[in-house]
């Protein structure tokens, strides 16, 4: 009877402990659904105020909420309230915030921050406008949705602006998991860097930056010039590869161009 009464006891004070840490943990819980309701409203003040700057420090708050929520019970839905608030800032006609809200859902990388940068993600000759773009498609390749490749391509093929469409290359190297887009992007980015490719290298010279000017003149040169220096590290991180050149890329692509899945490190079609 002894040894029971122990053993018992023993199970007792174990409970006992379970029930205080679950109790912990509740009000840990608790707390945590407080702060996120208090800094939304804060946010929602300071959206009232028009105030910029402290807005700007309420977006970095709610990206460290953001991540704090992971894991946690009600996680998924204090997320979707974040991203949501968030979404909405960049409607505001407030550059400093659009753009600090912009860059915030590039840091949240989550697939439904997509829907809220694809309205800015469209070639445009409003320099103003341009800089939200450009806020825009570096937090597209955080949040690497792949319903963010069409506008992205469409940027860098049609923008008259070659350091934007520069950056939207680069975003696009950051797709690598998206298996549905990345063949496309690579096929797509390797076609519309062709179309301005200079007719020929200058005799003993073969590196990019060594080509005479092509058939498109010198708003066909610039664009390559822009876009050849970025393309290689993009389609490297793209696809794993380690080509350095952006001549031995448009080859690669075409002949593999019945095959552009086997370009992938990763790939496991075979």
């Amino acid at each position: 009877m002894e040894k029971r009464t122990i053993h018992v006891g023993g199970a007792v004070r174990i409970a006992a402990l379970l029930l205080i840490g679950q109790a912990a943990a509740a009000r840990a819980d608790d707390t945590f659904r407080e702060r996120v309701a208090d800094h939304q409203d804060q946010v929602e003040a300071h959206r009232r105020d028009k105030a910029s700057r402290e807005l700007e420090a309420d977006l970095q708050r709610t990206v460290a909420l953001f991540r704090e929520a992971e894991g946690t019970p009600d996680g998924t839905k204090i997320q979707d309230r974040l991203i949501k608030q968030v979404g909405s800032l960049t409607k505001l006609r407030d550059d400093v915030v659009r753009i600090a809200a912009l860059d915030a859902l590039g840091l949240m990388g989550h697939e439904d921050c997509a829907r809220y940068l694809k309205p800015f993600l469209k070639p445009t000759k409003d320099v103003r406008r341009q800089k939200c773009t450009l806020a825009a498609i570096d937090a597209a390749g955080g949040v690497a949705d792949g319903a963010l490749v069409p506008p992205l391509l469409r940027i860098v093929d049609k923008s008259k602006n070659y350091a934007v469409a520069a950056k939207a290359v680069q975003a696009l190297g950051k797709f690598g998991h998206c298996k549905r887009y990345r063949k496309r992007v690579v096929e797509e980015l390797a076609k519309t860097l062709k179309r301005d490719m200079p007719a020929a290298p200058k005799r003993g010279r073969s590196t990019q930056d060594a080509y005479l000017p092509g058939k498109n003149g010198s708003a066909g040169t610039a664009r390559w010039t822009a876009l050849s220096r970025v393309l290689p590290g993009a389609l490297n991180e793209l696809t794993g590869q380690s080509i350095s050149n952006v001549g031995d890329w448009l080859a690669i692509v075409r002949e593999y161009r019945r095959d552009l899945g086997a370009l992938f490190q990763d790939d496991d079609s075979s």
